[in-house]
């Protein structure tokens, strides 16, 4: 159990915009944090943003999650996997990929909109083809679909102009690559596919290549395979080698990494000291999973899903992770009504409580049964979930004298008074 004693405490109590509960913020001086990061200025630089869109795009938006007539359940960014389709039906959908109405600054808008400070682009998933102008395979964007563009140039191109960082989803498997495994039968996928050597050299072409070719990134996120010790390490020391300041994911595998990547859609319950990021998609416990675009997902009410994520960012953020939360775009190259509505509202909600996400440490607490904590200098920021039925709010371990109290939304002042134990607070708000 931790043990600590706070020095002049502001505590700031803030309501979390409609989000079912509330969220408390307050400071003290003298609060120290569990996790830190030493000598590793990009890494600091990183953890710093706190809060990026991951977006899952290729040409797997065409299928829609169907395949000849039948809606294939699972990952929609696997459907060649899940649907067992052979590679050259797959690759034909290179074809109808014509994402003509895709305007990359509206992407950096919704973003910037959503209060995020980073967009992570697929330039290729698993089934190896490649949103990017590679001059290593022709089963890419430009040369094999009637679009001819290069996303992700586009993407990056602009990132820059509006301020946001960049970085790129990178799979170490490759179904599309014809020199990768031997598969039995043809049409036997796998996650967990080994690196042959030349498919390590293929991996080793296309990384230098990313780096070199579409400015600075903040993050490379490699994804599953099984490569070895020595493959890790010569793909990490790739990146490092071109952008040495480009953080390294744990997907890399064989402990090469920068920061942890946690299974998807998971939050540890307690604050880790290394650095972490949690992968996220509006579509986890739906009735299916997925990251790509799939028509016939039944999405939940939007203001519920809001509620869902900023509590769930919350919780990342008072952790000390990151928070990368997805959009699946269409065939067409737009994002779907719902995810736009879902994200604008929680940047409704960052426009008036951002300051409780954004430079700010994890919580100095081991738990509170209300909600998540972080701060910034003397500051506490809380976030409440639920208040207690009385009305009265116990912050436990606070021993000196609160200064003020109040709700980051209206500013309005909440009573606070010591007592054994903590600070009490009494005072909610009657609508957030």
């Amino acid at each position: 159990m931790f043990k600590f004693r706070f020095a002049r405490v502001l505590i700031a109590m803030m309501l979390v915009g409609f989000v079912a509960g509330t969220a408390v913020a307050g400071s003290c001086s003298g609060c120290s944090s569990s996790c830190s990061s030493k000598g590793n200025d990009g890494l600091e630089a990183w953890r710093d943003m706190k809060y990026g869109m991951f977006i899952h795009w290729g040409i797997y938006s065409v299928c829609e999650g169907i395949w000849k007539g039948e809606q294939i359940p699972k990952l929609g960014e696997q459907i060649q996997r899940h649907a067992s389709i052979p590679q050259d039906e797959y690759a034909a959908l290179a074809k109808e990929f014509n994402p003509v109405k895709f305007d990359a600054d509206k992407y950096v808008r919704l973003a910037k909109n959503a209060g995020m400070k980073y967009i992570i682009l697929t330039s290729k998933h698993h089934d190896g083809f490649n949103m990017f102008h590679t001059k290593l395979s022709d089963y890419n964007i430009v040369d094999a679909t009637p679009y001819k563009k290069d996303i992700v140039k586009q993407l990056a191109d602009a990132c820059k102009r509006g301020g946001l960082k960049f970085g790129l989803y990178y799979s170490t498997p490759d179904w599309g690559y014809p020199k990768s495994v031997k598969r039995n039968p043809a049409n036997a996928y796998s996650v967990f596919e080994k690196v042959s050597d030349e498919h390590e050299e293929y991996m080793a072409g296309q990384l230098k290549e990313l780096l070199t070719n579409y400015g600075p990134m903040c993050e490379l996120f490699f994804d599953m395979g099984n490569p070895t010790q020595e493959q890790s390490k010569r793909f990490a020391e790739i990146v490092k080698s071109i952008q040495p300041n480009c953080m390294i994911n744990g997907r890399v595998m064989n402990n090469q990494g920068d920061f942890l990547t946690m299974p998807d859609n998971k939050i540890p319950d307690e604050v880790i000291e290394m650095a972490w990021e949690t992968p996220a998609t509006l579509y986890h416990n739906t009735n299916t999973n997925t990251w790509g675009y799939k028509s016939w997902v039944i999405p939940r009410d939007v203001d519920e899903k809001v509620n869902e994520q900023i509590n769930l960012m919350a919780k990342v953020v008072s952790q000390g992770g990151n928070y990368l939360l997805n959009v699946g775009p269409k065939s067409d190259g737009t994002i779907i009504d719902y995810e736009i509505e879902v994200l604008e509202k929680m940047g409704e909600w960052m426009d008036t409580n951002g300051e409780a996400i954004y430079n700010v440490k994890p919580t100095p607490f081991r738990k509170l049964d209300f909600g998540y904590c972080t701060t910034k200098g003397s500051m506490l920021y809380l976030f409440i979930q639920k208040w207690p039925v009385d009305g009265k709010l116990l912050v436990p371990g606070l021993r000196s004298d609160v200064k003020k109290a109040y709700f980051l939304k209206g500013n309005s002042k909440v009573k606070a008074k010591q007592k054994k134990g903590g600070v009490l607070y009494t005072g909610r708000q009657k609508s957030c």
